[in-house]
Protein backbone atom coordinates (compact mmCIF):
# COMPACT_ATOMS: atom_id res chain seq x y z
CA UNK A 1 0.00 0.00 0.00
CA UNK A 2 1.44 3.37 -1.03
CA UNK A 3 1.95 6.08 1.59
CA UNK A 4 -0.72 8.32 0.03
CA UNK A 5 -3.32 5.57 0.02
CA UNK A 6 -2.46 4.66 3.62
CA UNK A 7 -2.92 8.27 4.79
CA UNK A 8 -6.20 8.55 2.89
CA UNK A 9 -7.50 5.32 4.44
CA UNK A 10 -6.48 6.48 7.92
CA UNK A 11 -8.25 9.81 7.41
CA UNK A 12 -11.45 8.08 6.23
CA UNK A 13 -11.33 5.67 9.15
CA UNK A 14 -10.76 8.52 11.66
CA UNK A 15 -13.62 10.61 10.28
CA UNK A 16 -15.89 7.59 10.12
CA UNK A 17 -15.06 6.54 13.67
CA UNK A 18 -15.61 10.10 14.93
CA UNK A 19 -18.95 10.31 13.12
CA UNK A 20 -20.02 6.91 14.44
CA UNK A 21 -19.13 7.90 18.04
CA UNK A 22 -20.95 11.22 17.68
CA UNK A 23 -24.05 9.55 16.22
CA UNK A 24 -23.95 6.82 18.86
CA UNK A 25 -23.62 9.34 21.69
CA UNK A 26 -26.49 11.37 20.28
CA UNK A 27 -28.65 8.26 19.95
CA UNK A 28 -27.93 7.14 23.54
CA UNK A 29 -28.60 10.63 24.93
CA UNK A 30 -31.83 10.88 22.93
CA UNK A 31 -33.19 7.48 23.94
CA UNK A 32 -31.83 7.39 27.49
CA UNK A 33 -31.08 10.87 28.76
CA UNK A 34 -30.60 11.55 32.46
CA UNK A 35 -33.74 12.68 34.30
CA UNK A 36 -33.81 16.45 34.62
CA UNK A 37 -33.98 18.01 38.05
CA UNK A 38 -37.37 19.64 38.53
CA UNK A 39 -37.09 23.39 39.09
CA UNK A 40 -39.72 25.45 40.86
CA UNK A 41 -40.26 29.07 41.89
CA UNK A 42 -37.51 31.63 41.39
CA UNK A 43 -35.00 29.05 40.19
CA UNK A 44 -37.31 27.94 37.37
CA UNK A 45 -37.98 31.55 36.34
CA UNK A 46 -34.26 32.31 36.27
CA UNK A 47 -33.56 29.34 33.99
CA UNK A 48 -36.40 30.34 31.66
CA UNK A 49 -35.04 33.88 31.51
CA UNK A 50 -31.59 32.59 30.58
CA UNK A 51 -33.13 30.50 27.76
CA UNK A 52 -35.05 33.50 26.38
CA UNK A 53 -31.99 35.79 26.47
CA UNK A 54 -29.60 33.29 24.81
CA UNK A 55 -28.42 34.29 21.31
CA UNK A 56 -26.36 32.60 18.63
CA UNK A 57 -24.11 35.57 17.80
CA UNK A 58 -22.65 36.16 21.26
CA UNK A 59 -22.18 32.45 22.01
CA UNK A 60 -24.70 32.40 24.86
CA UNK A 61 -26.94 29.95 22.98
CA UNK A 62 -24.05 27.51 22.57
CA UNK A 63 -23.25 27.93 26.26
CA UNK A 64 -26.83 27.09 27.23
CA UNK A 65 -26.68 24.02 24.97
CA UNK A 66 -23.46 22.94 26.66
CA UNK A 67 -24.99 23.42 30.12
CA UNK A 68 -28.00 21.35 29.08
CA UNK A 69 -25.76 18.52 27.88
CA UNK A 70 -23.90 18.49 31.19
CA UNK A 71 -27.19 17.99 33.02
CA UNK A 72 -28.87 15.49 30.67
CA UNK A 73 -26.19 13.63 28.71
CA UNK A 74 -25.77 10.05 29.88
CA UNK A 75 -22.65 9.59 27.73
CA UNK A 76 -21.02 12.62 29.33
CA UNK A 77 -21.83 11.23 32.78
CA UNK A 78 -19.76 8.17 31.81
CA UNK A 79 -16.87 9.83 29.97
CA UNK A 80 -16.25 13.18 31.69
CA UNK A 81 -15.32 11.81 35.15
CA UNK A 82 -12.65 9.60 33.58
CA UNK A 83 -11.40 12.48 31.42
CA UNK A 84 -11.33 14.93 34.35
CA UNK A 85 -9.54 12.41 36.57
CA UNK A 86 -6.80 11.80 34.01
CA UNK A 87 -6.36 15.52 33.24
CA UNK A 88 -5.90 16.28 36.93
CA UNK A 89 -3.85 13.24 37.89
CA UNK A 90 -1.36 13.33 35.03
CA UNK A 91 -1.40 16.96 33.83
CA UNK A 92 -2.36 18.91 37.00
CA UNK A 93 -5.29 20.50 35.18
CA UNK A 94 -8.24 22.00 37.05
CA UNK A 95 -11.16 23.88 35.53
CA UNK A 96 -12.93 27.23 35.81
CA UNK A 97 -13.66 26.76 39.51
CA UNK A 98 -10.85 24.46 40.68
CA UNK A 99 -7.11 25.02 41.19
CA UNK A 100 -5.00 21.89 40.88
CA UNK A 101 -2.50 22.14 43.72
CA UNK A 102 0.66 20.23 44.54
CA UNK A 103 0.71 16.56 45.51
CA UNK A 104 -2.94 15.99 44.64
CA UNK A 105 -4.46 18.90 46.60
CA UNK A 106 -7.50 20.72 45.16
CA UNK A 107 -8.58 24.30 45.94
CA UNK A 108 -11.63 26.39 45.06
CA UNK A 109 -10.58 29.48 43.10
CA UNK A 110 -13.09 31.80 44.75
CA UNK A 111 -11.70 30.87 48.16
CA UNK A 112 -8.10 31.49 47.15
CA UNK A 113 -8.33 34.66 45.08
CA UNK A 114 -9.21 37.69 47.21
CA UNK A 115 -10.44 40.74 45.26
CA UNK A 116 -8.77 44.08 46.08
CA UNK A 117 -10.25 46.24 48.82
CA UNK A 118 -10.47 43.50 51.43
CA UNK A 119 -9.46 45.88 54.26
CA UNK A 120 -12.67 47.85 53.81
CA UNK A 121 -14.74 44.66 53.51
CA UNK A 122 -13.31 43.38 56.79
CA UNK A 123 -14.19 46.62 58.58
CA UNK A 124 -17.71 46.67 57.11
CA UNK A 125 -18.35 43.00 57.97
CA UNK A 126 -17.16 43.25 61.58
CA UNK A 127 -18.89 46.55 62.47
CA UNK A 128 -22.35 44.87 62.72
CA UNK A 129 -20.78 41.98 64.67
CA UNK A 130 -19.76 44.55 67.27
CA UNK A 131 -23.37 45.70 67.47
CA UNK A 132 -24.52 42.07 67.70
CA UNK A 133 -22.02 41.53 70.51
CA UNK A 134 -23.44 44.50 72.42
CA UNK A 135 -27.05 43.36 72.02
CA UNK A 136 -26.24 39.80 73.10
CA UNK A 137 -24.43 41.09 76.19
CA UNK A 138 -27.61 42.97 77.12
CA UNK A 139 -29.35 39.57 77.11
CA UNK A 140 -26.68 37.97 79.29
CA UNK A 141 -24.99 36.10 76.41
CA UNK A 142 -21.26 36.22 75.69
CA UNK A 143 -20.42 35.94 71.98
CA UNK A 144 -17.31 34.04 70.88
CA UNK A 145 -16.32 33.87 67.20
CA UNK A 146 -14.82 30.53 66.15
CA UNK A 147 -12.85 31.90 63.21
CA UNK A 148 -12.01 29.18 60.67
CA UNK A 149 -8.79 30.10 58.83
CA UNK A 150 -8.78 29.59 55.09
CA UNK A 151 -7.64 26.22 53.84
CA UNK A 152 -5.49 27.94 51.18
CA UNK A 153 -3.57 29.73 53.96
CA UNK A 154 -3.14 26.80 56.35
CA UNK A 155 -1.98 24.66 53.42
CA UNK A 156 -0.52 27.42 51.28
CA UNK A 157 2.46 25.14 50.70
CA UNK A 158 0.20 23.06 48.45
CA UNK A 159 -0.87 25.94 46.20
CA UNK A 160 0.77 26.16 42.78
CA UNK A 161 3.08 29.10 42.12
CA UNK A 162 1.39 32.35 41.13
CA UNK A 163 -1.48 32.18 43.62
CA UNK A 164 -1.45 34.54 46.61
CA UNK A 165 -4.26 34.06 49.17
CA UNK A 166 -2.95 37.05 51.20
CA UNK A 167 -2.21 35.16 54.45
CA UNK A 168 -2.08 38.46 56.36
CA UNK A 169 -5.88 38.65 56.18
CA UNK A 170 -6.43 36.29 59.14
CA UNK A 171 -4.34 38.54 61.42
CA UNK A 172 -6.20 41.60 60.11
CA UNK A 173 -9.57 40.05 60.94
CA UNK A 174 -8.37 39.13 64.45
CA UNK A 175 -7.07 42.66 65.06
CA UNK A 176 -10.36 44.28 64.02
CA UNK A 177 -12.33 41.86 66.23
CA UNK A 178 -10.03 42.70 69.15
CA UNK A 179 -10.46 46.44 68.49
CA UNK A 180 -14.22 45.96 68.97
CA UNK A 181 -13.67 43.80 72.10
CA UNK A 182 -15.17 40.74 70.42
CA UNK A 183 -13.92 37.40 71.75
CA UNK A 184 -12.52 35.15 69.01
CA UNK A 185 -10.34 32.07 68.57
CA UNK A 186 -7.07 32.77 66.78
CA UNK A 187 -6.63 29.37 65.14
CA UNK A 188 -4.13 30.13 62.38
CA UNK A 189 -0.99 30.24 64.59
CA UNK A 190 -2.21 27.12 66.37
CA UNK A 191 -2.79 25.28 63.10
CA UNK A 192 0.57 26.36 61.68
CA UNK A 193 2.33 24.92 64.73
CA UNK A 194 1.03 21.45 63.84
CA UNK A 195 3.26 20.72 60.87
CA UNK A 196 2.79 16.96 61.33
CA UNK A 197 -0.93 17.03 60.44
CA UNK A 198 -2.54 18.61 57.35
CA UNK A 199 -5.68 19.56 59.41
CA UNK A 200 -7.65 19.92 56.15
CA UNK A 201 -8.56 17.25 53.61
CA UNK A 202 -6.80 17.10 50.24
CA UNK A 203 -9.86 16.94 47.98
CA UNK A 204 -12.50 18.24 50.38
CA UNK A 205 -13.09 21.83 51.48
CA UNK A 206 -13.45 21.01 55.19
CA UNK A 207 -11.17 20.43 58.16
CA UNK A 208 -10.45 17.06 59.72
CA UNK A 209 -11.18 15.82 63.24
CA UNK A 210 -7.88 16.99 64.73
CA UNK A 211 -8.57 20.53 63.55
CA UNK A 212 -12.07 20.36 65.07
CA UNK A 213 -10.66 19.19 68.41
CA UNK A 214 -8.12 22.01 68.42
CA UNK A 215 -10.80 24.59 67.52
CA UNK A 216 -13.10 23.28 70.26
CA UNK A 217 -10.40 23.49 72.92
CA UNK A 218 -9.47 27.02 71.77
CA UNK A 219 -13.14 28.10 71.99
CA UNK A 220 -13.48 26.67 75.51
CA UNK A 221 -10.32 28.48 76.56
CA UNK A 222 -11.77 31.71 75.20
CA UNK A 223 -14.90 31.02 77.25
CA UNK A 224 -12.83 30.25 80.34
CA UNK A 225 -14.42 26.82 80.65
CA UNK A 226 -11.55 24.37 80.11
CA UNK A 227 -11.64 21.61 82.70
CA UNK A 228 -8.50 19.97 84.09
CA UNK A 229 -7.82 16.78 82.19
CA UNK A 230 -8.65 14.61 85.22
CA UNK A 231 -12.14 16.17 85.47
CA UNK A 232 -13.22 15.83 81.85
CA UNK A 233 -16.38 13.76 81.29
CA UNK A 234 -14.97 11.53 78.56
CA UNK A 235 -11.82 10.68 76.64
CA UNK A 236 -11.10 11.65 73.04
CA UNK A 237 -9.38 8.78 71.22
CA UNK A 238 -8.60 7.82 67.63
CA UNK A 239 -11.22 5.24 66.71
CA UNK A 240 -9.58 4.29 63.42
CA UNK A 241 -8.02 5.74 60.28
CA UNK A 242 -10.65 6.28 57.58
CA UNK A 243 -10.79 7.55 53.98
CA UNK A 244 -11.22 11.31 53.67
CA UNK A 245 -14.32 12.83 52.05
CA UNK A 246 -14.07 14.61 48.71
CA UNK A 247 -16.72 17.27 48.07
CA UNK A 248 -14.38 19.08 45.64
CA UNK A 249 -14.33 16.12 43.25
CA UNK A 250 -17.79 17.05 41.97
CA UNK A 251 -16.61 20.58 41.11
CA UNK A 252 -13.70 19.02 39.25
CA UNK A 253 -16.08 16.77 37.30
CA UNK A 254 -15.26 13.54 39.10
CA UNK A 255 -18.10 11.64 40.70
CA UNK A 256 -17.75 11.30 44.47
CA UNK A 257 -16.90 7.76 45.41
CA UNK A 258 -15.19 7.12 42.10
CA UNK A 259 -11.54 6.35 41.50
CA UNK A 260 -9.50 8.17 44.16
CA UNK A 261 -7.03 10.74 42.83
CA UNK A 262 -4.58 10.34 45.69
CA UNK A 263 -4.69 8.31 48.89
CA UNK A 264 -6.03 10.57 51.64
CA UNK A 265 -7.16 9.50 55.08
CA UNK A 266 -7.54 11.00 58.54
CA UNK A 267 -7.83 9.99 62.18
CA UNK A 268 -11.47 9.59 63.21
CA UNK A 269 -11.62 10.98 66.76
CA UNK A 270 -14.56 10.04 68.98
CA UNK A 271 -15.45 10.23 72.69
CA UNK A 272 -14.95 7.12 74.84
CA UNK A 273 -15.67 6.32 78.46
CA UNK A 274 -13.11 5.09 80.99
CA UNK A 275 -13.64 1.50 79.85
CA UNK A 276 -12.85 2.52 76.25
CA UNK A 277 -16.43 2.12 75.06
CA UNK A 278 -17.36 4.59 72.37
CA UNK A 279 -20.03 7.09 73.35
CA UNK A 280 -22.89 8.18 71.12
CA UNK A 281 -23.43 11.67 69.84
CA UNK A 282 -25.97 13.37 72.08
CA UNK A 283 -29.02 15.21 70.68
CA UNK A 284 -29.73 18.84 71.50
CA UNK A 285 -30.73 19.24 75.17
CA UNK A 286 -34.44 19.85 75.74
CA UNK A 287 -33.74 23.13 77.54
CA UNK A 288 -31.10 25.67 76.51
CA UNK A 289 -27.71 24.74 78.05
CA UNK A 290 -24.91 27.16 78.90
CA UNK A 291 -23.34 26.92 75.42
CA UNK A 292 -24.97 27.21 71.98
CA UNK A 293 -23.13 26.71 68.69
CA UNK A 294 -24.15 28.10 65.30
CA UNK A 295 -22.33 28.33 61.99
CA UNK A 296 -21.72 26.64 58.65
CA UNK A 297 -20.94 23.11 57.48
CA UNK A 298 -17.64 23.32 59.41
CA UNK A 299 -19.66 22.84 62.60
CA UNK A 300 -22.75 21.07 61.21
CA UNK A 301 -23.21 17.31 61.40
CA UNK A 302 -19.86 16.87 63.09
CA UNK A 303 -18.74 15.89 66.55
CA UNK A 304 -17.73 19.43 67.54
CA UNK A 305 -20.51 19.55 70.15
CA UNK A 306 -19.03 16.45 71.79
CA UNK A 307 -15.54 17.94 71.64
CA UNK A 308 -16.81 21.13 73.31
CA UNK A 309 -18.47 18.96 75.95
CA UNK A 310 -15.21 17.09 76.51
CA UNK A 311 -13.26 20.27 77.28
CA UNK A 312 -15.96 22.23 79.14
CA UNK A 313 -18.21 19.63 80.76
CA UNK A 314 -21.20 21.60 79.36
CA UNK A 315 -23.74 20.20 76.95
CA UNK A 316 -24.10 22.22 73.76
CA UNK A 317 -27.12 23.29 71.70
CA UNK A 318 -26.17 22.99 68.02
CA UNK A 319 -27.85 25.32 65.51
CA UNK A 320 -25.41 25.13 62.58
CA UNK A 321 -26.58 24.54 59.00
CA UNK A 322 -24.77 23.52 55.80
CA UNK A 323 -24.63 25.33 52.45
CA UNK A 324 -26.35 28.55 53.55
CA UNK A 325 -23.48 30.68 54.86
CA UNK A 326 -22.82 31.81 58.42
CA UNK A 327 -25.63 34.34 58.90
CA UNK A 328 -28.70 32.22 58.04
CA UNK A 329 -28.17 29.74 60.92
CA UNK A 330 -27.59 32.64 63.31
CA UNK A 331 -30.76 34.36 62.09
CA UNK A 332 -32.82 31.20 62.59
CA UNK A 333 -31.31 30.70 66.05
CA UNK A 334 -32.17 34.28 67.08
CA UNK A 335 -35.70 33.97 65.67
CA UNK A 336 -36.32 30.84 67.72
CA UNK A 337 -35.38 32.43 71.04
CA UNK A 338 -38.18 33.13 73.48
CA UNK A 339 -36.09 34.44 76.31
CA UNK A 340 -34.07 31.22 76.60
CA UNK A 341 -30.68 32.70 75.77
CA UNK A 342 -27.50 30.70 76.44
CA UNK A 343 -24.73 32.01 78.62
CA UNK A 344 -22.28 31.59 75.73
CA UNK A 345 -22.88 31.67 71.97
CA UNK A 346 -20.12 30.26 69.78
CA UNK A 347 -20.51 31.52 66.21
CA UNK A 348 -18.35 29.63 63.72
CA UNK A 349 -17.39 31.82 60.74
CA UNK A 350 -15.01 30.89 57.90
CA UNK A 351 -12.66 33.79 57.14
CA UNK A 352 -13.51 33.66 53.44
CA UNK A 353 -17.09 34.67 54.26
CA UNK A 354 -15.76 37.93 55.72
CA UNK A 355 -13.32 38.98 52.99
CA UNK A 356 -14.97 37.88 49.76
CA UNK A 357 -17.47 40.02 47.86
CA UNK A 358 -19.71 36.98 47.27
CA UNK A 359 -20.39 36.49 50.99
CA UNK A 360 -19.47 39.45 53.21
CA UNK A 361 -21.70 38.16 56.05
CA UNK A 362 -24.80 39.42 54.28
CA UNK A 363 -27.89 39.27 56.43
CA UNK A 364 -26.44 40.70 59.65
CA UNK A 365 -28.55 43.90 59.50
CA UNK A 366 -31.71 41.77 59.45
CA UNK A 367 -30.49 39.84 62.49
CA UNK A 368 -29.90 43.06 64.39
CA UNK A 369 -33.52 44.09 63.80
CA UNK A 370 -34.57 40.84 65.52
CA UNK A 371 -32.82 42.04 68.68
CA UNK A 372 -34.63 45.21 69.77
CA UNK A 373 -33.22 47.36 72.55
Amino acid sequence: MTEGLWKKSLAIFTLGFFGLCTAGAGLVDTLSSLPARKLIGDEAQQEQGKDRSAHFRDGSLAKRFEQGLRKKSRVRSWVLPVYAWNMFRFFDEGNQTIIAGKDGWIFLKDRVYVPPGYDDRIDKAIAPIAELNRKLKARGTTLVIMLVPRRSVVRGDRLPSGWDPHPEIEAKVMSVLAKHNIKATDLLPLFRSKVDDPLFHMVDSHWNDRAKVMASEAACRELGLVLPESERPNRLLVEYRCPAPGDLLGALGIAAGGTPIVPDSYDRIRPFDERRRRLRKQPNPESMPRIALTGTSYSYNTWITEYLYHFSGCRVHRASQPAVGATVPLRDFVKARKGDWPEFLVWEIPVYEIVHVKWGLKGLPEILTLLPE
